[in-house]
């Protein structure tokens, strides 16, 4: 069952393996060029630091769209040590494609995690 964004005012379905997720939470975040460009290189688990390098996005941003990202389901957070025995943090993105259709009766999003 669609509902409407309350961002674009558009009936909104989308579906993560075949269940419906929070349309305002993903709308808002792939919208963002900042938070999709840290989406598209957390391929593997990096530190908000590493992230924000990469992606030469200042580091309070690359917190801010990190956790944007997280509560939209899109990245997932791992803790352990990094190489000098400190603590640490990093994110990895959660899935593996994102499809759009727009049609008469709105868009239909469906995020796979695999093939």
């Amino acid at each position: 069952m669609a509902s409407w964004n309350s961002l674009t005012g558009v009936p909104v379905l989308l579906t993560r393996n075949e269940t419906e997720i929070d349309s305002d939470r993903l709308v808002t975040a792939l919208g963002n060029p900042r938070a999709s460009r840290l989406l598209v290189e957390a391929t593997e688990p990096m530190t908000v630091p590493e992230l924000s390098d990469t992606c030469d996005v200042p580091l309070s941003t690359a917190y801010r769209k990190v956790k944007q990202l997280e509560r939209a389901g899109l990245l997932s957070e791992s803790s352990g040590f990094d190489s000098q025995g400190h603590h640490a943090t990093r994110y990895e993105r959660t899935f593996d494609s994102v499809e759009i259709d727009l049609g008469d009766d709105g868009i239909f999003v469906r995020i796979s995690d695999g093939p």
